[in-house]
């Protein structure tokens, strides 16, 4: 259990400072996209029509910051220093992490992209993790709509269980899963 402990923070370490060099290669960066694919039941898995949509808006001094999740389907044609691919899905570890590499890039725009599932828990934990920032950034927000169906509904039970859960229980139970 250990070593599996070990190898996890080895690789996560690795991530951190891969995406750190991508950062210090660019001169000068102006905003980030923050994408949250939510992949349960494919309700919004990441395609190639998702990632021309976001790209033909970016310019060369923008980043696209994704956790692996976003990957599964197909992958951004983007300069490879311009995609940051997270070591964190748990949407508050994930922000932790984003909240480092913007600090490091010194971004102020940002582009949050979600779906209408949980786009209340992605701002909740947005809020907790930059509550002392939050004046500094400008903050955009893209939801995509999700058709309606039973799953729709099922995750979004979920979703309203979770933002109940009292906050030590919530980041506890997101650091085991």
């Amino acid at each position: 259990m250990k070593e599996d402990q070990e190898k996890e923070l080895f690789s996560k370490t690795e991530i951190y400072e891969r995406n750190v060099q991508k950062i210090k290669a660019h001169n000068i960066l102006n905003s980030a996209h923050i994408i949250f694919p939510y992949n349960q039941k494919k309700l919004l898995v990441p395609d190639k029509a998702f990632w021309l949509d976001i790209t033909k808006k970016m310019s060369s001094r923008d980043l696209i910051i994704c956790s692996p999740n976003a990957l599964i389907d197909s992958q951004p044609e983007i300069a490879e220093n311009q995609c940051l691919i997270t070591a964190n899905e748990f949407t508050f570890k994930y922000w932790e992490e984003v909240k480092t590499y913007l600090v490091v890039a010194g971004i102020t725009n940002l582009m949050i992209i979600s779906s209408d599932i949980h786009l209340s828990r992605i701002l909740r934990d947005f809020s907790l993790v930059f509550k002392s920032k939050r004046k500094d950034l400008h903050v955009g927000i893209k939801t995509i709509k999700i058709a309606n169906s039973f799953w729709k509904m099922v995750y979004k039970i979920r979703e309203i269980v979770v933002s109940l859960l009292p906050f030590n229980l919530y980041k506890y139970l997101g650091e085991r899963m």
